[in-house]
Parts: C-alpha cells; structure tokens; sequence
C-alpha cells in the first residue's frame, strides 16, 4: 500500500495524470497521462510483489481480491465503479 500511496502522490503533481480516470497511467513517458500498457503494469506489480516477499501476484488477482471486500462488505449488489473495463484500457 506504501508503494501505490507514493504513486499517488506523485502522479497528483503531473497534471495530465492527476484528472485521468485509470488507476495506472504514464508518468514520465509519452504520453503522459495515458494509461500504461499492459505490460508496464505487470512489471510494475511484480517488482511491489517482489519487494513485498509475495511469490507471485497478477494485476487480475487485486481485480478479483477487490470484488470480494466489495461483496463482502455488502455494498448494493448493483454498485457500479467509475472507469472503464479493463480490455479498453489495454487496448484490446
């Protein structure tokens, strides 16, 4: 969590990131402000997974983690979040 609050912190002080609706974008690259590559977001988690002692953690896994403390939570089961399907932002 310590690692994504830094990025967030950082990413509030580019103001084409801070007003973008994905959870990663470009930071530093062109264009910035978009939203990562697939590939870009896998390197990234698996470098927090490793500096975390996790074996092995995928981006779709904190997907699913996060739609179980949803249900669990007993949030409306029709809730709905802002963003767009994850396809669309990988450009599938």
């Amino acid at each position: 969590m310590q690692a994504f609050d830094a990025y967030e912190l950082e990413r509030m002080t580019v103001p084409a990131a801070a007003s973008a609706d994905f959870v990663f974008v470009n930071l530093f690259r062109s264009p910035v402000g978009a939203p990562m590559r697939l590939d870009a977001v896998n390197d990234l988690v698996a470098a927090a997974a490793r500096r975390a002692g996790i074996a092995s953690l995928h981006p779709h896994q904190m997907r699913h983690a996060f739609a179980s403390n949803v249900q669990m939570s007993r949030i409306a089961s029709d809730a709905t979040f802002p963003g767009r399907c994850d396809r669309e932002a990988v450009g599938a």
